[in-house]
């Protein structure tokens, strides 16, 4: 080997090199901090995805699926994903809309001629209320967790006939945060696609997408890959595991989706290889002017720079710059899922624990996306 090929050969080892020893110190950074929230809101289990630089950089465990026991948690352990299922809800029906068969603009009972309420505002609400929560539909506080309807027909049972008397307000003149609205949104793409909204999901929006670790039906997810939910007892104020699993058909499209810090990590992908796809030339589960159009704010909401997309939410910010997320807690889990599409950053956490909150919504994302954008010293 000559001297200029031994040279050249020389600097190629040492870049390398180099990217692998800067991105082990990062890595080592982010178990840490990882692992200092762990200690400090004595989660059991959680797992975390990142993308950087629109492809798939970090996935990793932490932490036990069970309380007392050693069985690690992976980047392949399964999470109910609460309420980041709506992305997935609201992707189904920008499908169906790409298609013609929906739109979004169109009335409720259009789709829908047997919701029926005594309140005549009913006949109001469009799709497009539903999807950012300014329909007035109300919320609910018992999702009969412990007594669950899985039976073929229970979201139809659930949506139909309306359980509810009277809307929350006018449709369109306020916010107020609505799971049977999804709920409603999951049951109209079962009638127009005609078939269960479960499969639907998995053929047409996870499986594309690479999510084949994943389902709205708790049935098709792996025993041996599933964690168990933890909440803090009221009394001895301790972290036990809950005797519930947060799982019933009913509210399938507003939260019940089961998934893993890898396939949430495709997810991402996905939706970034569709934002910065220009040319119209990638084939994605919706097209890009239809993401955008989900990322459009239709709300400013009392904080400032916080606005309400289709599902989404967005923040601006000066230090990330525009990121759209999601976040979401029920019995015995909490995640969040943020995108960063002008750094080609995401970053997911599932955590089998109702009660860390804000370190599971906001720190533990904000503090990874901070040391993956600043700039080397």
């Amino acid at each position: 080997m000559n001297k200029i090929a031994s040279l050249l050969l020389f600097l190629l080892v040492l870049n390398n090199t180099y990217g692998q020893t800067t991105d082990l110190k990062l890595q080592e950074k982010i178990d840490t901090i990882i692992n200092r929230y762990i200690k400090a809101t004595n989660i059991v289990g959680i797992s975390i995805g990142i993308i950087r630089n629109n492809k798939s950089y970090y996935t990793k465990g932490y932490g036990t699926i069970k309380l007392q026991t050693n069985k690690p948690v992976d980047s392949l352990t399964n999470f109910h994903a609460a309420s980041i299922s709506k992305l997935f809800t609201a992707t189904a029906i920008m499908q169906l809309v790409e298609q013609s068969k929906l739109d979004i603009n169109n009335k409720l009972i259009y789709y829908l001629p047997a919701f029926k309420m005594k309140d005549e505002r009913v006949k109001d609400i469009t799709l497009k209320q539903l999807l950012n929560h300014t329909s007035g539909i109300p919320d609910i506080t018992d999702y009969n967790w412990e007594h669950p309807n899985n039976s073929k027909t229970a979201l139809k049972h659930f949506v139909l006939p309306s359980r509810f008397s009277t809307l929350s307000f006018t449709p369109g003149i306020d916010i107020h945060y609505s799971n049977p609205a999804f709920d409603i949104l999951g049951y109209i793409v079962e009638r127009t696609a005609n078939q269960s909204f479960e499969d639907y999901e998995y053929e047409k929006v996870l499986k594309p997408s690479g999510m084949t670790h994943s389902s709205f039906d708790l049935a098709k997810i792996e025993p041996a890959r599933k964690s168990t939910p933890h909440i803090i007892d009221s009394t001895s104020k301790n972290v036990q595991i809950s005797n519930v699993y947060p799982f019933n058909k009913e509210h399938s499209p507003c939260g019940t989706l089961n998934t893993c810090s890898s396939d949430l990590s495709k997810w991402m992908l996905e939706m970034l290889a569709i934002y910065n796809d220009s040319t119209n030339s990638y084939r994605g589960v919706i097209k890009r002017e239809t993401l955008l159009q989900m990322w459009t704010p239709t709300h400013n909401i009392a904080y400032p720079g916080l606005f309400l997309c289709l599902a989404w939410w967005k923040r601006e910010s000066k230090e990330y710059g525009n990121y759209f997320f999601h976040v979401g807690v029920d019995v015995g889990y909490s995640c969040s899922l943020t995108l960063f599409p002008d750094k080609g950053l995401g970053i997911v956490v599932l955590c089998n624990g109702d009660y860390p909150g804000l370190p599971v919504y906001r720190d533990i994302p904000l503090e990874i996306a901070r040391l993956l954008t600043e700039k080397p010293r």
